[in-house]
């Protein structure tokens, strides 16, 4: 059976944001709401740690589908996952949360705009560093800056393919982010956090914006592993 295309933003409102959204209103209403818990999906652990993903889960599905279904042709069938990983960062997610909570004072655009599931590749002793510490703006630019010198996160897991350098065993790894885009310009070689003002990312192409970059590096939460092979030379 042919499974439905869903793209990583139609992931996050079905799965993430309308379900959180609605249970943050029965919390309200009782007086419990807590702006930086995490997902419920974590459960009541307090501990950082990276879980795979049951493949049989709906979650695994619908992450999987996201990444599939962003490959083009020629990755799509040469390009097999092995595993799907979540990574449940307490820290991470606090300040997450806590730069979200402070970009709300924009005036904000539509809620898809507000946030985006988007794919950032490297090589696996970076994503290991990513996974325990987050990201590291001072290494912006490591793979070129041509809309200028932010971290670079795509729409599409084709383009993020060239980046994700195999490792011994042959096996590539590419994360599916949160991303907070907010409110987004045109971006420019040599673009930095201050030259861009008042904009929270910067974007190969305003109407249609398929690669972002952006300058903090509390606008990202990296949330999932995908661990995979490509025959595709």
């Amino acid at each position: 059976m042919l499974c439905k295309k869903v793209s990583p933003q139609q992931f996050l409102l079905q799965q993430y944001i309308r379900p959180i959204h609605t249970l943050d209103r029965k919390r309200k209403a009782l007086g419990q709401v807590d702006p930086l818990k995490p997902p419920v999906a974590w459960g009541p652990s307090r501990e950082d740690i990276i879980l795979k993903v049951d493949n049989a889960s709906i979650e695994y599905k619908e992450v999987f589908q996201s990444f599939q279904h962003s490959l083009n042709g020629k990755y799509r069938t040469t390009t097999s996952v092995i595993k799907i990983e979540r990574i449940q960062s307490h820290s991470l997610w606090r300040n997450f949360k806590t730069k979200t909570s402070t970009m709300a004072i924009h005036p904000w655009p539509p809620l898809e705009r507000k946030f985006k599931w988007l794919f950032h590749g490297t090589n696996p002793s970076s994503i290991a560093e990513i996974v325990k510490e987050g990201f590291d703006l001072k290494l912006a630019g490591k793979h070129g800056d041509a809309y200028g010198k932010g971290i670079y996160f795509a729409r599409e897991a084709s383009y993020s393919m060239r980046f994700s350098t195999p490792n011994d065993e042959g096996n590539r790894q590419m994360l599916l982010c949160r991303v907070t885009v907010g409110v987004w310009c045109k971006g420019y070689k040599g673009d930095s956090k201050k030259s861009i003002g008042l904009f929270d990312s910067t974007v190969n192409n305003p109407a249609d914006p398929k690669i972002f970059a952006v300058y903090d590096e509390a606008q990202i939460y990296p949330e999932y592993v995908v661990t995979f092979e490509c025959n595709n030379s």
